[in-house]
């Protein structure tokens, strides 16, 4: 993670500076199993032979780096409590879609070694914005995937929200539901197609259901989901969808949207 902060990709030939740095974190990790002291980094950086032309592109990285670091021991600590939302805003100009991917990693990260709360749930919203074909982003969904692999042992729930299917197929593949609201688009429904099984005749349904779903109203996709039909005894959904009215959000707009006129 901290190489990725300090904007270093995963090639197969990284430059020789690099591999100093690697294996610099590598002795401190294998010194000691208490947290990492960047000012030891740094010292053990100054105590490291580099060209001048590779301190130029080593000082570079390290302003990166400490942008992002607190190194005055002045911010609050962070503490999760049950009961309690964390809310990750990295809704800033001067800071890109993998830097943010980045970020967002090392918060979730420290939220699931917490002890102090259970049953955790993760949420990603207008995860279209961030979750593109970058480092940083496959690095998040590498990390999503191993906590969805492993929820029920962290006691834990992810929601992704987005308003493109284009994140990670694996992702879509491991979700237990699938909330679908309106939407035109014969792309989107040919991404949906691919994880739902279903015949042409029903594809063509499901698309009309779909672009005449009114506002506040979704189709909902939950295989292993236990319901009752029409005063039965309980059952699993299997293969069914069902059309499902979403309530108003209880906030001082009611969740309605700013219009321009």
């Amino acid at each position: 993670m901290m190489l990725a902060l300090m904007g270093v990709s995963n090639t197969d030939s990284p430059p020789l500076y690099i591999n100093q740095i690697t294996n610099i974190l590598r002795q401190m990790s294998s010194e000691t199993s208490g947290p990492f002291c960047y000012e030891t980094f740094r010292k053990r950086l100054g105590g490291t032979e580099f060209s001048n032309l590779q301190w130029q592109y080593l000082s570079q990285r390290l302003e990166l780096l400490e942008s992002f670091i607190d190194l005055s021991g002045k911010s609050a600590k962070t503490g999760f409590v049950p009961g309690q939302i964390t809310i990750i805003d990295l809704s800033c100009p001067f800071v890109d879609e993998n830097t943010a991917c980045l970020l967002f990693n090392i918060g979730m990260n420290t939220f699931m070694q917490s002890t102090e709360s259970r049953g955790k749930l993760v949420v990603l919203d207008e995860a279209h914005k961030y979750m593109h074909n970058t480092a940083g982003a496959k690095e998040l969904t590498s990390q999503l995937l191993s906590m969805i692999r492993q929820q029920r042992h962290f006691g834990l729930r992810v929601v992704v929200a987005t308003q493109e299917p284009y994140v990670s197929p694996q992702l879509i593949d491991l979700c237990s539901m699938i909330i679908v609201h309106r939407f035109s688009s014969p792309a989107w429904l040919e991404v949906l197609k691919k994880h739902r099984a279903t015949d042409a005749e029903d594809v063509k349904a499901l698309f009309q259901e779909i672009s005449e779903l009114q506002t506040g109203e979704a189709i909902v996709f939950a295989p292993t989901a236990v319901l009752s039909y029409g005063g039965s005894q309980l059952q699993k959904s299997g293969g069914r969808r069902f059309k499902v009215a979403v309530r108003k959000r209880i906030t001082w707009d009611s969740g309605r949207s700013i219009l321009s006129v």
